[in-house]
């Protein structure tokens, strides 16, 4: 009997796979023993395990290719909302620049200069005496020059001064919200204008 269960067994040198009744023959051969008995029942309790050990193994991998999955999507999510906040806010800074600027625009810096523009026409008039009693006319005109300077100068740094300073705050905001930005490419809604320089000649 042992020796047609070898001749059925997948170690024999047949090519074709053993059928059910091939595993019942070789069954049977083993039960006639105890000590086949005990291998038998052995062998299906370590199967047994390793299953489980598989099934455990491949459910565990499969747990975590999942958990990474849903982090990379949360990840994808939030710099996506994020992305979509700084332009928000990008849109907001810049449109509140230029109302800003706007507004700078119809701001009247006539009131502050209007002691300049007083001090301008004292020159003036002092200027054009000088000019009747016979002074040097090349004096008279260097005069002249300079407080038309002092004049166009005064007023032009008044509204320079003030937008270069606007720029440069928001030049900074937008600076700040692109430490932000995920993929680090935000450009400053303005770059800061450089102060004009109010020297005057003589």
């Amino acid at each position: 009997m042992a020796e047609e269960a070898f001749a059925l067994s997948p170690i024999s040198a047949r090519a074709a796979l053993p059928s059910e009744e091939d595993y019942a023959a070789i069954s049977a051969a083993f039960m006639e023993t105890s000590r086949g008995r005990w291998f038998l029942g052995e062998y299906a309790k370590r199967n047994r395990n390793a299953d489980t050990r598989m099934v455990l193994d491949a459910v565990a991998r499969i747990e975590d290719s999942l958990s990474a999955q849903r982090q990379a999507a949360a990840a994808a999510i939030r710099d996506e909302q994020l992305a979509q906040a700084l332009g928000a806010l990008r849109g907001a800074i810049e449109a509140a620049q230029a109302s800003a600027k706007s507004a700078l625009d119809g701001v009247s810096f006539e009131q502050n200069l209007a002691p300049v523009r007083k001090g301008v026409r004292v020159i003036r008039e002092i200027s054009w005496r000088l000019r009747e009693i016979g002074n040097d006319g090349r004096i008279c005109d260097i005069i002249d020059s300079q407080a038309s300077a002092i004049e166009a100068g005064a007023s032009q740094v008044s509204m320079d001064d003030a937008k270069a300073v606007l720029d440069a705050a928001f030049a900074a905001l937008a600076r700040r919200l692109s430490e932000f930005d995920p993929d680090k490419a935000a450009t400053p809604a303005a770059e800061p204008a450089a102060p004009r320089s109010t020297g005057c000649g003589t």
